[in-house]
């Protein structure tokens, strides 16, 4: 049997412009026939979907792998895994690594040890060299080497010339500045969100306003200067007001929410559980209620991860000490998910816009999941998998016949337990154990292969 031939039969095709129930024929990653009543080929492995809906596989803009410098964490091999896992086919990694990649040398010595994993890994590069804040890097240099983002991730770039400069090589290169939204001199070395919570608990706090500033500012010299700014893991209901402000003036900014941000309110933290330490912090459910309109409303452009894993040593320790972050990649599609259904139950009826006639959700409804959970979940989806690749310029046509795809095949009546055995990841940080969490990835198919076959990672065959 061949290992790149499939028939995908009787699965529900979310592709951001449609759903429909049909089977897919691929080779090598091209569907070759799309149709109903397919019938398999010599050599082809059929692949039962019904009751599944298949998509897009996941990209994430926004994952720490560590390397080189942090192996003891996560490696491109470990990490490349766990994103698998998730459902990814290309992930985004940042550059708080040492060394920094801020440069075309480095740049290039790391690219090297991604080339030959079954997922894509795009390196972002720093904006300023060494992340120190001072001096900008060389971005229309690096742009023109294939380096499509460029942030000081893990710190916010805190001077607003700097990032002015910035902005003027981004609107010359087509770069993007992803901004750690975080005025440093608000967040006053806080660890967790300001309010009667962190007072009880007798913990410094980080004020909303940290972020608030930060994502003002940049809004500002976004729209004077020109470029394209996306606001990484935004978490307060007053950032989303901000960029629909900036994205009715017609600025080129873009943003991101993470999966933990849209469930995990600053309760999880209970006593100081560390797991759940996190920059920027868990806020209110009345900060994650307004996330979803954002989500909602079209204003908010991708779910990022913002996977953060760590050693055990470093959050075993009391919250203020702990490392802030979380892993989250293999949980992300159904801890948002999750944050949906949750948010379905505070504002019933309150349903997300999309670019499908909701009468097409019929192919679905008789799964385990209601009509108005399934709207959310595919706007998930396409937060997931569609957003990404507008953000990257990537293709986002509808998938027909001759369309170069990765795929991904969502079990929906799946749910489960998360126990640290389940986590691909090098470190088991996961504020997660011990939920349980709806949904599966059945199936990944990328590059033609299939990665992950009965939501079993095939280590010893693709990444051997």
């Amino acid at each position: 049997m061949a290992e790149d031939r499939f028939l995908l039969k009787d699965g529900a095709l979310f592709d951001g412009f449609s759903l429909r129930r049909t089977d897919l024929r691929l080779e090598r990653g091209v569907v070759t026939e799309i149709g109903n009543g397919l019938s398999k080929t010599l050599g082809e492995e059929s692949v039962d979907c019904e009751g599944h809906l298949v998509a897009p596989s996941f990209i994430d803009l926004h994952t720490h792998l560590r390397e080189p410098g942090g192996e003891e964490a996560e490696t491109f091999f470990s990490g490349s895994i766990a994103a698998a896992a998730g459902g990814y086919c290309r992930v985004v990694a940042m550059p708080n690594t040492d060394p920094v990649p801020d440069s075309l040398g480095v740049i290039d010595e790391i690219r090297g040890r991604t080339l030959r994993l079954p997922i894509s890994i795009d390196l972002s590069a720093s904006i300023t060299k060494g992340r120190r804040g001072s001096n900008l890097v060389e971005i229309a240099e690096l742009a023109q080497r294939g380096v499509k983002i460029f942030t000081d991730d893990g710190n916010g770039v805190q001077s607003a010339m700097i990032m002015r400069r910035a902005f003027e090589a981004s609107a010359a290169s087509g770069s993007i500045l992803a901004q750690h939204c975080e005025d440093e001199s608000i967040m006053a070395s806080g660890s967790m969100n300001e309010g009667e919570l962190a007072e009880r608990l007798g913990l410094k706090m980080i004020s909303p306003l940290a972020e608030t500033v930060m994502v003002a500012r940049d809004i500002e010299l976004c729209k004077a200067i020109g470029g394209r700014l996306h606001l990484q893991h935004v978490s307060t209901s007053r950032a989303i007001s901000l960029v629909a402000e900036a994205k009715g003036d017609g600025a080129a900014v873009t943003c991101e929410v993470t999966p933990h941000h849209l469930l995990l309110d600053e309760s999880y933290i209970g006593s100081g559980n560390s797991l759940f330490k996190v920059n920027p912090p868990l806020r209110t459910v009345s900060d994650i209620d307004g996330l979803w309109r954002g989500v909602a409303s079209g204003i908010v452009d991708v779910i990022g991860t913002d996977h953060a894993p760590h050693p055990r040593w470093k959050k075993d320790l009391p919250f203020e000490n702990a490392a802030f972050g979380m892993v989250g990649i293999e949980q992300a599609l159904s801890v948002s998910f999750l944050g949906a259904r949750e948010f379905v139950g505070r504002s019933a009826g309150y349903l997300p816009k999309l670019n499908i006639a909701l009468d097409s959700i019929e192919v679905l409804e008789a799964s385990l999941i209601s009509r108005d959970e399934l709207s959310w979940l595919l706007k998930v989806v396409e937060l997931l998998a569609i957003g990404p690749r507008k953000l990257l310029r990537l293709p986002t046509e509808p998938i027909i016949q001759g369309s170069k795809v990765d795929l991904v095949v969502i079990d929906l009546g799946a749910s489960g337990v998360l126990t640290s055995d389940l986590i691909w990841s090098k470190s088991k940080n996961s504020p997660y154990l011990g939920m349980e969490l709806p949904l599966a990835i059945r199936h990944n198919v990328v590059n033609g292969k299939m990665i992950v076959r009965d939501r079993n990672v095939e280590v010893e065959r693709y990444w051997r």
